[in-house]
């Protein structure tokens, strides 16, 4: 299912999420209260053996166990340091300073946790926006634990996979063991440097929202953000159709923004959105948010839709000259 929660381990403060999933409280609570309401799976590692019962050097297996059931989550290599999701709770309390959680729950098998909380809110335009600061810890063996600031509220998979799209600032740590051993200070520097971020991301935002813009300049900007291919040299059939593809793909993904742009995209029709730079980065953080079918969420996470969200606000940035 497209929320991906486990075993319908969710937390929100006082609004259901879209799925219906989970305990709704209605009252403010912090990650450790929280996480006593949900089945946190306790975190082991355990050697790698054959059918044959010998062990696998280099490696060891992450493990998750909930009651008596014990549920492999990934395959790591021996320097890999997992950080439980009761310690990552635990260190996000105290750096937090207990703040309440907004949402909190377990995704795939039990493997990543992510919670939530408010920053303060801001005003662009006299536009209201949200203000969080999202972590997750996955146990994937894959990726590293992060914490983001994002307006989105993150309630699922897909929120998740949201948050990345319309993320300003993110900060990440690798489950290595120097790194992991200095999580409670990652979370402390990072919850200190994302309150004093929010100011500098309004003053951004407000000088994209006061820049208007012309449709050949948004074109060109979603050209850079969206760029075709040079046309290969001796290329044979295969790499021709490939290359076709590609690019009348790119000219979709253009097309479909500025449609958002020209007025088809949630508040386009705001005079202090409409025919902004403001209004230009908004809609590519909408299509890469809504308009794109991922195939996986950790790829989307961590890759393409990403940088394409981070290129296009350079390239409005570039638009008023900063």
């Amino acid at each position: 299912m497209g929320h991906n929660i486990y075993r319908e381990q969710f937390y929100s403060l006082r609004q259901p999420a879209w799925h219906n999933l989970g305990f709704v409280s209605q009252m403010e609570e912090d990650a450790i209260t929280v996480s006593e309401r949900l089945q946190i799976p306790q975190i082991y590692t355990a050697p790698i053996q054959t059918v044959d019962g010998l062990v696998i050097p280099g490696h060891k297996a992450i493990i998750g166990k909930v009651g008596d059931e014990e549920t492999p989550f990934s395959v790591v290599s021996d320097g890999y340091q997992e950080m439980t999701h009761f310690d990552f709770i635990r260190a996000w309390d105290q750096s937090t300073k207990h703040t309440p959680v907004e949402t909190m729950g377990l995704l795939g098998k039990g493997d990543t946790l992510f919670i939530t909380t408010k920053l303060p809110g801001f005003d662009i335009k006299g536009v209201e926006h949200a203000n969080y600061l999202m972590a997750y810890n996955p146990l994937t063996g894959k990726n590293s634990a992060c914490m983001r600031q994002t307006p989105t509220r993150v309630v699922c998979q897909n929120t998740l996979n949201a948050s990345v799209a319309t993320a300003v600032r993110e900060y990440k740590c690798h489950h290595l063991s120097k790194q992991a051993s200095q999580m409670h200070t990652w979370i402390s520097e990072t919850w200190d440097t994302m309150q004093t971020m929010t100011q500098i991301m309004v003053e951004s935002l407000t000088v994209l929202a006061d820049v208007r813009i012309t449709d050949f300049q948004s074109k060109v900007a979603l050209e850079q953000v969206y760029s075709d291919q040079e046309r290969p040299v001796d290329a044979n059939p295969t790499m021709m159709a490939q290359w076709e593809k590609y690019n009348a793909s790119q000219s979709r993904h253009r097309d479909a923004i500025f449609g958002l742009f020209d007025g088809e995209g949630s508040g386009s029709e705001y005079d202090d959105v409409k025919g902004t730079a403001y209004g230009l980065f908004n809609s590519v953080v909408e299509y890469e948010q809504h308009g794109r079918k991922f195939s996986r969420a950790q790829s989307f996470m961590f890759g393409a839709g990403e940088r394409r969200v981070q290129k296009a606000f350079d390239v409005s940035l570039a638009l008023v000259g900063r």
